[in-house]
């Protein structure tokens, strides 16, 4: 039967004994266009959901905590905590122990131990400066590199996996024999859903912010060779730039000259206009 209009309705109500008034206000109350616009309004699936999360994260302002890595996701992290399992399981508590102290250390350090870092700068220390240059050049791009995959990080093929995982959860829920079986359905698809966020999306990131960490790490040690070589001959390079200069002006000398002889030519002629 289709829907009734306003004055239909009204007339139906007044022929029922409610008064005119009593009868627009509850086709009013039940006709409020703001309300049917929000029934109307389309509700975001779990995947479009993820994706509105993650762009907020991404447009946050805090560059800084976007790039933080969690070094428990590291694959060194993973690796050592699979180690220590295997020492409790041999009764290894010395081993154990000693991999802790590891496991923390990476935890509140991050993933370069002090022996490669110490490594990076004994080698620094025998590196010609040109060399040192080109290493801190590499190390940039990096950063560079990993801070625009983060920053354009696309999870549109996570959210379609989301909602295609969705749409099957959906089936199995509507034909669920029981709201208990509906309920458990609900709380595998969500968990499903949180693995493949973690997988898909949180452990892909999480590396390309450990890479971005161990070149920005090593880009510090290159910078700090060069600011020191250029501390420490400050004369010599300001002595060596007015070589280069003398150089430069000696290979050009004719031309320069002729420019110098047309630049006086033209202000003894405004002298002889004056």
């Amino acid at each position: 039967m289709a829907e009734m209009t306003r004055e239909q309705f009204i007339k139906v109500r007044m022929a029922e004994g409610f008064s005119k008034e009593a009868a627009e206000h509850a086709y009013d109350h039940t006709h409020d266009p703001s309300i049917e616009a929000a029934q109307e309004q389309k509700v975001p699936t779990k995947g479009e959901m993820l994706k509105m999360v993650h762009e907020a994260r991404q447009n946050n302002p805090n560059k800084k905590k976007l790039y933080e890595p969690n070094f428990k996701l590291s694959k060194k992290y993973l690796d050592v905590k699979k180690e220590i399992d295997e020492a409790t399981k041999a009764n290894d508590y010395k081993l154990a122990e000693k991999l802790s102290k590891q496991l923390l250390s990476i935890q509140i350090h991050g993933t370069i131990d002090s022996e490669e870092y110490q490594t990076k700068v004994d080698q620094s220390l025998d590196m010609p400066i040109a060399a040192i240059f080109a290493e801190r050049k590499k190390y940039e791009a990096i950063i560079t590199e990993c801070e625009e995959k983060l920053d354009n990080f696309d999870v549109s093929a996570v959210q379609s996996k989301v909602d295609a995982l969705g749409d099957q959860y959906n089936r199995k829920i509507k034909n669920a024999k029981s709201s208990m079986d509906a309920a458990l359905l609900r709380e595998e698809y969500e968990k499903e859903v949180e693995a493949l966020e973690h997988e898909l999306i949180t452990v892909p990131m999480n590396d390309i912010k450990i890479r971005r960490f161990e070149a920005k790490e090593y880009f510090l040690i290159y910078a700090a060779r060069v600011k020191y070589f250029v501390d420490a001959n400050k004369e010599l390079i300001r002595s060596e730039m007015e070589n280069a200069k003398r150089e430069e002006i000696r290979g050009s000398l004719l031309d320069l000259a002729e420019e110098l002889e047309r630049e006086d030519a033209k202000k003894a002629a405004l002298g002889l206009e004056g």
